[in-house]
């Protein structure tokens, strides 16, 4: 439940929690913690590293999992993301220009050429149940191979974390 709470407050204020635990040489599990936010955009402020750095290891590894554990849920790194159309934001076609496409993929498709003919008798088609539809045209690692370039682009955007007050006043606030 703790971090559920914590993982709210980290998500909506860019705050951690004011980490508590045993005081201790936590320097270099803290610096290994900042490191590990950084490779995916975040970074832990100068007040928050001081803190981590007077605690125990042990107090340090737990507010690493809590945090990255959120953190990981705020940059969907919990989910495969894939967009539908390889190359977006560009190259999307006009909504006409789209189905148009569709369409004329199933009819040249012997599997679905039929069911679409039938529908056009009656005047109607289901757009929907076109084979190309709600289908990605193309694999996750083809869509991460053409947005490569942007993902490099992204590398100098960082969150920075902050030194929060202790959960309940966090809550509080939020």
């Amino acid at each position: 439940m703790t971090h559920g709470l914590a993982s709210l407050v980290i998500r909506h204020t860019h705050r951690v929690p004011s980490p508590e635990g045993s005081a201790g040489d936590g320097a270099a599990a803290a610096r290994q913690f900042d490191a590990a936010l950084m490779s995916v955009g975040f970074k832990l402020s100068a007040e928050l590293l001081a803190r981590l750095s007077g605690l125990s290891e042990a107090a340090v590894v737990h507010t690493a999992r809590r945090t990255l554990r959120a953190v990981s849920e705020m940059v969907g790194d919990h989910v495969r993301h894939n967009a539908y159309f390889i190359d977006f934001p560009a190259n999307v076609p006009d909504t006409e220009e789209f189905w148009i496409s569709c369409v004329a993929k199933a009819l040249d498709d012997d599997a679905s050429r039929e069911s679409v003919l039938t529908q056009l008798s009656h005047g109607v088609l289901n757009l929907l149940t076109l084979p190309t539809y709600g289908r990605y045209q193309h694999t996750y690692e083809q869509l991460l191979a053409a947005q490569e370039e942007l993902i490099a682009s992204a590398g100098d955007r960082v969150t920075v974390l902050h030194l929060g007050r202790n959960l309940d006043d966090e809550l509080t606030g939020l």
